[in-house]
């Protein structure tokens, strides 16, 4: 096994905005991460996500809760060629949430991917599924392409404490 270097930070961050009766309470979260990792020839490691964050704003007014949250990601391009792992480009998603709290009981519902943005999964993996390049050779296998991630999707879900 070859030596490697790794570096890692992930923080979870809360800022309370406001807090009052009349309007609720607003709390900004954030939660930015970082991961590099290579072996000590300069060989990148495999399946390491690059630089990503989540940066949300939650809302609480009597049993309403609510969240818009934003999911940033990098590109990735610091790829293992050993492993033959595919580069991603970065993307942002818009998620909305929203719920209703009674006694024991919250319904949430939610949109993730609001405006239905295309993108790959840095973490994915490779598509193999009937992919061929098509050349003056012939047609042959290939490494793949990148998995897509989720379409808009559209969640609700029922929680009952006892």
């Amino acid at each position: 096994m070859r030596p490697r270097t790794a570096t890692s930070a992930a923080l979870d961050g809360r800022l309370t905005a406001w807090d009052n009766a009349a309007h609720g309470r607003d709390v900004l979260r954030g939660q930015p991460a970082y991961v590099r990792g290579q072996r000590t020839d300069g060989v990148n490691l495999y399946h390491a996500m690059p630089i990503d964050a989540k940066i949300a704003l939650d809302h609480e007014l009597g049993g309403w809760v609510g969240s818009a949250e934003v999911q940033l990601v990098a590109a990735k391009t610091d790829v293992s060629q050993v492993h033959n792992e595919l580069t991603t480009p970065a993307y942002a998603l818009l998620n909305l949430r929203n719920g209703y709290r009674w006694q024991n009981v919250r319904l949430d519902a939610g949109i993730d991917n609001v405006f239905d943005k295309f993108y790959t999964l840095p973490l994915g993996g490779a598509d193999l599924i009937d992919y061929r390049t098509v050349s003056m050779m012939g047609s042959s296998p290939t490494w793949g392409y990148s998995v897509p991630g989720m379409e808009r999707s559209f969640n609700t879900r029922l929680t009952v404490s006892f």
